[in-house]
């Protein structure tokens, strides 16, 4: 007979899912499905993708944790993953973009989160389904205070993962909840269909918690930190020097130190403009300065300091940024360090 194998929020525990198969006795014919949340804080998310993108008999459905990749949401578990990714991290996100938010065949429905009782599976908002954070807002909503199973009357058992509970939750032999935390040290759930039979394995470590030690370092030094805004930046310096581990302190000392020089090179900008509209003058004269300097990639500064209105708030305006301020800096030939590991 033909099962459906459901298996709850895997989140990289690869391992596991290959223990769980074993204990389910997998037949050839068997069909899987997971609940989503396939991805990150377990250590092996890129095993995790490979085995189900090259089973046929795999169904896969989007979880809130795929969403984040997809809307680019990084988060730190999500920062992880794309990471430890590399070069796969963007085939995965295109074979994510093309999976459904929930299965259905006669015997079961399967979603990550959650769905809207009496609303056509078809017609359900995706960040319910998902349990995006906008999505159970609206949930609890339209429910309120209430439970989405609870209200549930429809004719077929719905399975769901995303809600991590110690052991799986059975609600009137119709809902089935099997998330029950294995990348956090707990268990990784499956249920059979038709039969509706659970079965569990436990998982190796808190995997979540190994992950975070891990990959702390490599995280913060990969963050966008050029791109970022000054006061993102500080306030994120700020949050490191609290840190327990003394190599994100470390670098949050060397990160500090090359927001100061950039910052410090600001000046060194504004001299530099007054003194390239100064030579302008001296060997083209008023009359040539206006052609000469509006071929200049600095014009429009060139013109404000031209007409006295150039000052460091005018300029710090366009440096925003340590990319911003990088870019004026290199132009006008002014030596700062391109990288915070520049300066350790």
């Amino acid at each position: 007979m033909r099962r459906q194998v459901i298996i709850g929020d895997i989140h990289g525990c690869y391992d596991e899912v290959q223990s769980l198969l074993d204990k389910v006795g997998l037949n050839k014919d068997d069909e899987i499905i997971t609940v989503g949340d396939f991805l990150d804080r377990g250590p092996k998310s890129l095993e995790v993708v490979e085995f189900l993108r090259n089973n046929a008999n795999f169904y896969s459905i989007v979880g809130n944790h795929e969403r984040k990749h997809l809307n680019k949401i990084y988060n730190y578990a999500q920062e992880i993953t794309k990471l430890k990714l590399g070069q796969y991290y963007e085939g995965t996100i295109n074979w994510i973009k093309n999976l459904p938010y929930y299965y259905e065949n006669n015997d079961v429905i399967v979603v990550h989160a959650a769905l809207i009782p009496g609303v056509k599976m078809e017609k359900q908002p995706q960040e319910v389904l998902c349990g995006s954070t906008s999505g159970e807002r609206y949930l609890e909503q339209i429910l309120k205070g209430k439970y989405w199973y609870e209200v549930y009357e429809g004719d077929k058992p719905v399975v769901f993962g995303h809600h991590c509970v110690d052991n799986p939750l059975i609600y009137n032999d119709l809902v089935y909840g099997i998330d029950t935390g294995a990348c956090h040290g707990g268990f990784l759930t499956a249920i059979t269909v038709p039969d509706f039979k659970v079965y569990s394995v436990k998982a190796k470590e808190d995997y979540w918690e190994a992950e975070k030690k891990k990959w702390q370092k490599s995280v913060v030094v990969n963050r966008p930190w050029k791109s970022m805004k000054w006061e993102q930046i500080e306030n994120e310096i700020e949050r490191f020097k609290k840190c327990e581990e003394e190599d994100i302190k470390k670098y949050a000392n060397v990160l500090e130190l090359w927001v100061k020089e950039l910052k410090n090179s600001i000046p060194k900008i504004v001299k530099a403009i007054e003194q390239i509209t100064k030579q302008i003058l001296m060997d083209y004269g008023e009359t040539g300065f206006g052609e000469v300097s509006k071929k200049h990639i600095l014009s429009s500064f060139l013109f404000t300091c031209y007409h006295g209105r150039l000052n460091l708030d005018v300029v710090s305006k366009k440096c925003i940024s340590p990319e911003k301020t990088l870019e004026m800096a290199k132009i006008l030939d002014i030596l700062v360090a391109e990288n915070p590991e520049d300066l350790s």
